[in-house]
């Protein structure tokens, strides 16, 4: 997707703690513009960060991919670290993320990274309720966001979010590169989970989990003493020459925080446990090319121009 000197660093543990409040400072100008099921469903929405691993290294190794199994931890090691280097350089990445709670899909974001920056749609969904959806992109270190049920003066206008913040607490939308694409450069292995070859056991860095989660729940989380060294166990979709999907169970990551920062807050905690989150590559070949550009001058507005619209 990119050239070499263009592999974004994922955010960080530390960027997370630091940039989340002006976050939140931002779903409160937007949902305050939506209607009061506007404001439930984006209320409970969320960020992430990687590190360079085992995906980003070719150092000394080989370039063949296995078509084996028992190949070996060796063996998973070379295909995700070539199946990533195929992906980094794809013109087009398209991403499909879920967040489901309780088996439900709250969260589904549906968009395509290119060297221009991305742009996603996210749709909000709580159980037999009426469903919101956003549109959101990035370029030129600038993120725009906007509702489809904004109506009137608002209609069709698009809000620019300021420095370390996020739309409607999304923190996987960074300026230029989404975490839903940067988040393969922080992923490890350990081997092959089938005889297949079709899953691996994986690993994530702290910083890119945590930015997965529903920004709610991140409020709740006292992150002090998680390092981007931390790992999230994850399950890794392989089709022989790129990443297909990577999952995550929100069980995984409290117990991480448990046992590097202490015990969650008791609503956070049970919100964990049953949420899970999958992030899919879907096949390149079903991309057509993308070019970002920002939003013309006249419908862009600020969080302090919200209320009165662009029109």
């Amino acid at each position: 997707m990119v050239p070499a000197c263009w592999v974004p660093a994922c955010p960080s543990v530390a960027s997370v703690r630091t940039k989340i409040a002006a976050s939140a400072f931002l779903l409160l100008l937007v949902t305050a513009c939506g209607s009061d099921a506007d404001t439930e469903a984006a209320s409970e929405v969320g960020t992430p960060s990687a590190d360079a691993s085992d995906a980003t290294s070719d150092e000394g190794e080989p370039e063949e991919s296995p078509t084996e199994a028992e190949a070996g931890p060796a063996a998973a090691k070379r295909a995700l670290r070539k199946a990533v280097k195929t992906m980094k350089y794809e013109e087009v990445t398209g991403f499909e993320s879920q967040v489901l709670v309780n088996g439900d899909t709250f969260v589904e974001t549906t968009g395509v990274a290119v060297l221009s920056g991305w742009e996603a749609t996210s749709v909000f969904t709580r159980p037999r309720e009426k469903s919101y959806v956003m549109d959101a992109k990035s370029t030129g270190g600038t993120v725009w966001m906007q509702m489809r049920a904004w109506e009137g003066d608002s209609e069709g206008c698009w809000l620019a979010t300021g420095f370390s913040e996020y739309p409607l607490g999304m923190l996987a939308m960074k300026p230029d590169v989404p975490v839903y694409f940067s988040l393969l450069f922080g992923l490890r292995t350990s081997g092959f989970a089938n005889e297949a070859g079709s899953v691996m056991v994986g690993d994530l860095n702290a910083g890119a989990a945590i930015n997965l989660l529903l920004g709610e729940v991140v409020l709740q989380l006292d992150l002090t003493g998680v390092q981007d060294s931390d790992r999230v166990p994850v399950e890794i979709g392989y089709d022989g020459s790129r990443v297909t999907s990577v999952a995550m169970e929100g069980a995984d990551v409290l117990a991480m925080i448990e046992r590097v920062s202490g015990p969650v807050p008791l609503k956070a905690r049970v919100t964990l446990q049953i949420m899970d989150t999958t992030v899919a590559y879907p096949s390149p070949e079903k991309e057509k090319p993308v070019t970002v550009s920002a939003p013309p001058a006249d419908l862009v507005l600020t969080a302090d121009e919200l209320k009165s619209g662009c029109r």
